[in-house]
């Protein structure tokens, strides 16, 4: 029992002259750089270092599409378009050779005039002006019975009218 009296007081002296000797020994200006691995600090110590900041990286691969967004608000109204389309018809007018004659289409109300023509039923006529008059829902038509053709002439304008 006694040797190990002697054997516990002899490391007791010795353990603590090595710390106190090792405090006066290690100071961290005395350690070089990079001499420590990794492996022999602890888990706090490596977790503390920070390096230089490196270059950037090249551009990694473009990423799957994502899922559709919402639907978005619905847009504002837009103009009213056209909702009938009607054909009408003007009043026969005949002409005596070498005269004029005119025949307007009148559109319903609320319709305008959006094209039209004239049609020759009888003897021989030339168009002298055939579109819409300054009222846009009326398509008026002006035509000659030349003097030659020995006949009367019958026609009528008509006219595409929308609304």
């Amino acid at each position: 029992m006694k040797s190990a009296l002697i054997a516990a007081l002899v490391s007791a002296i010795i353990g603590s002259g090595s710390a106190v000797a090792a405090t006066r020994l290690i100071n961290g200006n005395l350690i070089q750089n990079r001499s420590i691995p990794a492996t022999k600090l602890t888990r706090a110590a490596v977790a503390s270092l920070r390096g230089l900041k490196g270059a950037q990286g090249a551009q990694g691969p473009q990423g799957e599409q994502g899922p559709a967004g919402p639907q978005g608000a619905p847009g504002a109204a837009g103009m009213n378009g056209t909702t009938s389309i009607t054909l009408v018809r003007g009043a026969n007018v005949s002409i005596s050779p070498g005269s004029y004659g005119g025949s307007g289409a009148q559109c319903p109300n609320g319709a305008h005039a959006v094209s039209g023509g004239f049609v020759v039923s009888a003897g021989v006529a030339y168009v002298e002006a055939s579109g819409p008059d300054s009222d846009p829902t009326t398509w008026d038509a002006l035509v000659l019975n030349p003097s030659g053709s020995g006949a009367t002439a019958t026609f009528h304008a008509w006219a595409t009218c929308a609304s």
